[in-house]
């Protein structure tokens, strides 16, 4: 909402936890998951459950459903979609899971992102990946998946290749 209110236009959005990304929804999208309404801009990359088991998704643990998976469904892996479709809509799941599918983009998402949905490029990408598993107030445990988070927003940056990146935990 600072972004907006700032003059920056959303293009996309990515949010680990689906129990976030249910506030992010309301708040950004107008979209409520709970009772289903205004959730077509609302895509997962990657679940246990299928597109219309919404309530078993919200209650996913975002780190078990990391990973694409033989028995996994994901919105978009694999599909296309027109610009005006993608534009403004929020990815549920792991920033890991996206850059695989850009990697193995046999579409257009990877060219889209990169010209921020038809606008001509990107000028920021903001994420801030957490830090419990590294920060001095956390419990710092070296080998929580989260720690490649930073690498993966990095990768992320890399891959779209915006004017400015700005990492905040």
């Amino acid at each position: 909402m600072g972004l907006e209110t700032a003059g920056f236009e959303l293009v996309m959005a990515n949010e680990l936890s689906p129990m976030a990304s249910a506030t992010f929804a309301r708040n950004i999208l107008n979209a409520d998951l709970v009772e289903q309404s205004n959730i077509d801009k609302v895509l997962w990359l990657s679940s246990s459950h299928q597109r219309k088991d919404i309530q078993n998704r919200l209650s996913e643990n975002p780190m078990t459903a990391v990973g694409l998976k033989n028995e996994h469904h994901s919105d978009i892996e694999g599909k296309e979609f027109a610009d005006e479709e993608l534009d403004r809509s929020l990815l549920i799941g792991s920033i890991t899971d996206l850059n695989k599918i850009l990697e193995n983009d046999k579409n257009s998402l990877l060219k889209q992102l990169k010209s921020g949905l038809g606008r001509g490029g990107v000028d920021l990408v903001s994420g801030g990946p957490p830090c419990q598993s590294f920060s001095m107030a956390g419990l710092r445990d070296h080998r929580n998946q989260r720690n490649a988070l930073p690498w993966e927003f990095a990768k992320f940056v890399g891959i779209v290749k915006p004017k400015i990146a700005l990492l905040e935990n």
